[in-house]
Protein backbone atom coordinates (compact mmCIF):
# COMPACT_ATOMS: atom_id res chain seq x y z
CA UNK A 1 0.00 0.00 0.00
CA UNK A 2 1.44 3.66 -0.79
CA UNK A 3 1.99 5.91 1.90
CA UNK A 4 -0.10 8.50 2.53
CA UNK A 5 2.43 10.95 2.31
CA UNK A 6 4.04 9.96 -1.00
CA UNK A 7 3.51 11.84 -3.45
CA UNK A 8 3.47 11.26 -7.11
CA UNK A 9 5.98 8.17 -7.04
CA UNK A 10 3.60 5.47 -7.95
CA UNK A 11 5.80 3.79 -10.73
CA UNK A 12 8.92 4.10 -8.54
CA UNK A 13 6.42 3.32 -5.31
CA UNK A 14 5.09 0.20 -6.98
CA UNK A 15 8.84 -1.44 -8.33
CA UNK A 16 10.05 -0.92 -4.96
CA UNK A 17 7.10 -2.93 -3.69
CA UNK A 18 7.09 -5.28 -6.37
CA UNK A 19 10.39 -6.13 -5.48
CA UNK A 20 9.99 -5.88 -1.82
CA UNK A 21 6.53 -8.66 -2.04
CA UNK A 22 9.03 -10.83 -4.71
CA UNK A 23 8.06 -14.90 -3.45
CA UNK A 24 11.27 -16.30 -5.31
CA UNK A 25 13.21 -18.31 -3.00
CA UNK A 26 16.44 -16.33 -1.96
CA UNK A 27 18.29 -13.02 -1.27
CA UNK A 28 17.44 -10.89 -4.23
CA UNK A 29 19.79 -7.69 -4.14
CA UNK A 30 18.42 -4.38 -5.56
CA UNK A 31 20.44 -0.97 -5.94
CA UNK A 32 18.74 1.66 -6.33
CA UNK A 33 20.65 4.39 -7.57
CA UNK A 34 20.17 8.57 -8.91
CA UNK A 35 20.68 12.29 -8.39
CA UNK A 36 20.69 13.09 -4.78
CA UNK A 37 18.13 14.84 -2.72
CA UNK A 38 14.91 12.84 -5.21
CA UNK A 39 13.70 11.11 -2.34
CA UNK A 40 15.01 7.36 -2.20
CA UNK A 41 15.70 7.65 1.07
CA UNK A 42 12.39 8.80 1.84
CA UNK A 43 10.78 5.72 -0.04
CA UNK A 44 13.34 3.43 1.54
CA UNK A 45 12.04 4.39 4.84
CA UNK A 46 8.80 3.71 4.25
CA UNK A 47 9.45 0.83 2.48
CA UNK A 48 10.61 -0.75 5.34
CA UNK A 49 8.27 0.48 7.94
CA UNK A 50 5.56 -0.67 5.99
CA UNK A 51 7.26 -4.27 5.59
CA UNK A 52 8.72 -4.64 9.48
CA UNK A 53 12.16 -4.60 7.22
CA UNK A 54 15.09 -3.43 8.91
CA UNK A 55 16.67 0.29 7.19
CA UNK A 56 20.25 1.50 8.47
CA UNK A 57 21.62 4.57 6.92
CA UNK A 58 25.33 4.50 6.63
CA UNK A 59 27.51 7.17 7.57
CA UNK A 60 30.77 8.31 6.88
CA UNK A 61 32.33 6.78 9.85
CA UNK A 62 35.42 4.93 11.37
CA UNK A 63 34.96 0.98 10.53
CA UNK A 64 34.44 0.06 14.03
CA UNK A 65 31.35 2.48 15.13
CA UNK A 66 30.10 2.28 11.77
CA UNK A 67 29.81 -2.04 12.07
CA UNK A 68 29.19 -1.51 15.94
CA UNK A 69 26.18 0.96 15.00
CA UNK A 70 24.76 -1.40 12.56
CA UNK A 71 25.20 -4.37 14.91
CA UNK A 72 23.01 -2.10 17.86
CA UNK A 73 20.12 -1.90 15.00
CA UNK A 74 20.30 -5.29 14.44
CA UNK A 75 20.27 -5.80 18.27
CA UNK A 76 17.09 -3.12 19.05
CA UNK A 77 14.88 -5.46 17.14
CA UNK A 78 15.74 -8.29 19.15
CA UNK A 79 15.01 -6.20 22.41
CA UNK A 80 18.64 -5.90 23.48
CA UNK A 81 20.10 -2.75 24.54
CA UNK A 82 22.91 -0.54 22.76
CA UNK A 83 26.05 -3.03 22.96
CA UNK A 84 24.90 -5.90 23.77
CA UNK A 85 24.78 -7.54 20.66
CA UNK A 86 28.77 -8.01 18.87
CA UNK A 87 29.97 -9.46 16.22
CA UNK A 88 33.06 -10.50 14.60
CA UNK A 89 33.36 -8.55 11.19
CA UNK A 90 30.37 -7.69 7.99
CA UNK A 91 30.03 -11.39 7.12
CA UNK A 92 28.65 -12.31 10.59
CA UNK A 93 26.56 -9.06 10.85
CA UNK A 94 24.45 -9.19 7.40
CA UNK A 95 24.06 -13.06 7.75
CA UNK A 96 22.66 -12.50 11.11
CA UNK A 97 20.95 -9.32 9.54
CA UNK A 98 19.06 -11.70 6.50
CA UNK A 99 18.52 -14.65 9.38
CA UNK A 100 14.85 -14.68 8.61
CA UNK A 101 12.96 -15.69 5.36
CA UNK A 102 10.77 -12.63 5.32
CA UNK A 103 14.16 -9.88 6.40
CA UNK A 104 14.16 -7.14 4.04
CA UNK A 105 17.64 -5.29 4.55
CA UNK A 106 17.70 -1.55 2.95
CA UNK A 107 20.89 -0.56 3.83
CA UNK A 108 21.38 3.40 2.58
CA UNK A 109 24.44 5.31 1.63
CA UNK A 110 26.19 1.76 0.86
CA UNK A 111 29.26 3.33 -0.51
CA UNK A 112 30.17 4.55 2.89
CA UNK A 113 30.50 1.61 4.22
CA UNK A 114 32.39 -0.23 1.84
CA UNK A 115 35.10 2.66 2.16
CA UNK A 116 37.13 1.50 4.82
CA UNK A 117 39.36 -2.07 4.43
CA UNK A 118 36.61 -4.14 6.38
CA UNK A 119 33.54 -2.76 4.07
CA UNK A 120 35.11 -3.69 1.48
CA UNK A 121 34.48 -6.89 1.94
CA UNK A 122 30.52 -6.45 1.78
CA UNK A 123 30.05 -7.23 -2.10
CA UNK A 124 31.79 -9.93 -1.60
CA UNK A 125 29.58 -11.25 1.52
CA UNK A 126 26.79 -10.29 -0.42
CA UNK A 127 27.83 -12.48 -3.21
CA UNK A 128 28.28 -15.20 -0.99
CA UNK A 129 25.23 -14.97 0.93
CA UNK A 130 23.30 -14.88 -2.97
CA UNK A 131 25.10 -17.73 -4.00
CA UNK A 132 24.29 -20.19 -0.91
CA UNK A 133 20.10 -19.18 -1.21
CA UNK A 134 19.80 -20.77 -4.64
CA UNK A 135 18.89 -23.82 -2.82
CA UNK A 136 16.85 -22.10 -0.01
CA UNK A 137 15.25 -19.33 0.95
CA UNK A 138 16.74 -16.90 3.29
CA UNK A 139 16.18 -13.62 2.52
CA UNK A 140 15.33 -10.68 0.58
CA UNK A 141 17.71 -7.76 0.46
CA UNK A 142 17.16 -4.27 -0.72
CA UNK A 143 20.44 -1.85 -0.75
CA UNK A 144 20.52 1.84 -1.23
CA UNK A 145 23.13 4.25 -2.39
CA UNK A 146 23.30 7.61 -4.27
CA UNK A 147 26.14 7.10 -6.81
CA UNK A 148 25.03 8.10 -10.36
CA UNK A 149 27.69 6.12 -11.61
CA UNK A 150 26.60 2.56 -10.41
CA UNK A 151 24.35 -0.23 -12.03
CA UNK A 152 21.05 -1.82 -10.93
CA UNK A 153 21.65 -5.42 -9.89
CA UNK A 154 18.04 -6.98 -9.96
CA UNK A 155 17.19 -10.41 -9.59
CA UNK A 156 20.28 -11.17 -11.57
CA UNK A 157 19.94 -9.19 -14.54
CA UNK A 158 22.27 -5.69 -15.02
CA UNK A 159 20.50 -2.81 -16.74
CA UNK A 160 19.39 0.32 -15.94
CA UNK A 161 16.06 0.20 -16.97
CA UNK A 162 15.45 -2.58 -14.98
CA UNK A 163 12.54 -1.94 -11.48
CA UNK A 164 13.13 -0.80 -9.29
CA UNK A 165 15.62 1.80 -10.67
CA UNK A 166 14.47 5.10 -12.19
Amino acid sequence: MRPADLFDRDAEWSDLEGFAAMSSPGVHLGILYGRRRTGKSFMLRRLAAQRNGIYHMALEEEPGPALQRFTDLLGSRRGLSRGQLRVADWNEALRLALSSPEDLLIIDELPYLMAGAPGRAIPSVLQSLIDASHDQATAGDSLGGDDPRGTCLDHGTSSSADPPCR
